[in-house]
């Protein structure tokens, strides 16, 4: 089953910290050559959630190009030591592999913004395979920019005669992204760093639109790191979103549509009397679908009133379908607005039985029925719902 998952690689391609229950000592020390005499720099922690920004756990100062960090770890973890305070501090990314690593760079080099490298070593052998990796993606993603670009020029130049050229680029852009997608599987199959394995799968995963394919590699490295609670949550994450998504897909597939009976809806009215859009059938209805609390539906507000005065009288009407919780604020906006029109709600906010029903994610919505129950349109906002009403009311 092939599907694409936009928010998976967010998910994946995560610097793992949490739960660092273990409480083991872990320094970072740095000597940095030709560095500025005197520069703070911080020991900081990158939170799975990469919604939560970066957790400070040092700050030390940087003498003569030499610092000492300190902090407690627990499992597999990756920090990372940014030296300054301004958006473009260096920064080093560290795994916690031995109690003590030594992190050296050249500040030339560290912050050399055109640079294809890390800029900088760090002494144990995880974090010195974890450059290597760093520095193999950024070469396939320089070599493809540079394919791109050069596929880019080309076509502007509209050139039958390099048609041939053109193609063999394309060959070659897809065999690096092949080879990209290769090594990025390969590291995370076989690292025996977790952090590093995980970081390696999200490289891989962001490219790959077979949620199978994904659930499996992720089930591998739960098995070669079962104790590792980044990765399980991880997994946990990504099954969820999975699981949002494959909901998403079926009411998607089962969304009325243009063309398709409008389902009827049935729910209390202002006064708790019981309103149904069949009862409308014979006129051309908008059904919209709207919140007291929705700012882009009061603004869209009046655009409805005024088509609705304009064509009342046409075997026109609007039925309100509120996402509202508070009865006291819906009736307000409906006498705010002047929304003169029957309204309706279960008053269960995003768990309205409509949402389902309907299938829609997002406020204001609408559907354009027919006096046959019929769904015509769709989504009309602005100019476009009068547009669509002259075309079908004569």
């Amino acid at each position: 089953m092939k599907v694409r998952l936009a928010a998976l690689s967010a998910i994946v391609l995560i610097f793992i910290a949490c739960n660092n229950t273990g409480k083991k000592k872990f320094e970072v020390t740095g000597i940095i050559t030709e560095a500025p005499a005197s520069e703070k720099v911080y020991l900081e922690e990158i939170p799975a959630n990469r919604n939560i920004p970066p957790q400070i756990l040092d700050t030390g100062l940087m003498k003569d190009g030499k610092f000492s960090l300190h902090t407690v770890t627990g499992e597999p973890t990756m920090y990372r030591v940014r030296i300054g305070d301004n958006d473009y501090a260096p920064l080093m990314f560290i795994l916690n592999d031995e109690s003590k690593v030594e992190v050296k760079a050249n500040w030339k080099a560290l912050t050399d913004i055109n640079s294809t490298k890390v800029g900088y070593t760090v002494s144990s052998p995880a974090n010195q395979r974890l450059n290597v990796f760093f520095d193999s993606v950024t070469a396939f993603s320089k070599k493809q920019y540079e394919l791109s670009s050069k596929a880019n020029e080309i076509k502007q130049s509209a050139d039958p005669k390099k048609d041939s050229i053109l193609n063999i680029i394309f060959t070659e852009i897809n065999k690096t992204g092949a080879d990209y997608k290769a090594y990025a599987l390969h590291t995370a199959q076989t690292d025996q760093n977790p952090v590093i394995a995980l970081n390696a799968f999200g490289y891989w995963s962001r490219n790959i639109s077979d949620a199978e394919q994904i659930d499996k590699e992720f089930k591998s490295l739960l098995t070669r790191f079962p104790a590792h609670n980044g990765i399980k949550q991880g997994y946990d994450a990504f099954k969820k979103e999975y699981a949002a998504f494959k909901q998403k897909e079926e009411i998607d597939k089962n969304k009325p549509g243009i063309g398709k009976q409008a389902p009827d809806i049935t729910m209390p009215d202002v006064n708790g009397k019981n309103f149904s859009l069949s009862s409308l059938k014979g006129k051309f209805v908008l059904v919209d679908f709207w919140a007291s609390w929705c700012g882009p539906c009061r603004a869209e507000n009046p655009n409805v009133v005024a088509v609705y005065n304009k064509y009342k009288d046409k075997n026109f009407t609007v039925l309100g379908v509120s996402l509202d919780k508070d009865k006291s604020k819906w009736k307000q906006a409906i006498a705010d607005d002047k929304l003169t029109w029957n309204h309706i709600s279960d008053l269960k906010f995003w768990e309205s039985s409509v949402v389902p029903q309907y299938g829609f994610d997002a406020i204001p919505y609408n559907v354009l029925v027919d006096p046959n129950g019929t769904i015509i349109a769709t989504g009309l906002r602005g100019a476009d719902l009068e547009t669509k009403l002259q075309e079908v009311i004569k």
